[in-house]
C-alpha cells in the first residue's frame, strides 16, 4: 500500500499539478499480482478534483515474462461523447509485456487503447540496461 502526493506546494503551473494518489499490490512473491490506484487531482480541471481509476493484473511466466493487462478510468482526460455531444471521463484497456533477464537488462512492451476512440491508441517500449 502507497500513500503518494505530487506537487503538494501549489505553484499554479498546468505542468505541476496537486495531486494525492493511493495504490494497492496484491500477490507479494508470488506469480500474480493484482494493482490498483486512485488518483485525486485537485488542479487541472475547471470543475473540481477530478479521479482517475486503474486496476491491473500481470502474471509472471517461467520466471522470465511478464504478461499484463488493465484498465483506466480517467476524468481528467475527457473526451466527447459524439452522441451526446457532452464531456465524458476517457476509458482504457492496457496489455503488454516485460522481460527481465537477471535484473541486468529488461525490455517493457505496453499497448492502451480508449474504449470508443477510433485513434487513440498509444504503444510504449520500455528498455533498462544496469550496468
Amino acid at each position: 500500500v502507497a500513500l503518494v502526493g505530487y506537487n503538494l506546494i501549489d505553484v499554479r503551473s498546468a505542468e505541476a499539478p496537486r495531486m494525492l494518489a493511493v495504490g494497492i499490490n496484491f500477490g507479494g512473491e508470488g506469480p500474480w499480482h493484482v494493482e490498483a490506484d486512485w488518483r485525486m487531482d485537485f488542479a487541472s480541471h475547471p470543475d473540481g478534483i477530478k479521479y482517475t481509476y486503474c486496476l491491473c493484473v500481470e502474471y509472471l511466466i517461467g520466471n522470465l515474462v511478464w504478461i499484463r493487462t488493465g484498465t483506466i478510468r480517467d476524468e481528467v482526460a475527457e473526451v466527447l461523447n459524439e452522441v451526446s455531444g457532452k464531456l465524458e471521463p476517457s476509458q482504457w484497456v492496457t496489455s503488454g509485456f516485460g522481460v527481465d533477464l537477471g535484473g541486468t537488462f529488461s525490455v517493457d512492451v505496453a499497448y492502451k487503447n480508449e474504449i470508443g476512440g477510433l485513434w487513440a491508441k498509444t504503444v510504449s517500449l520500455g528498455i533498462r540496461l544496469a550496468l
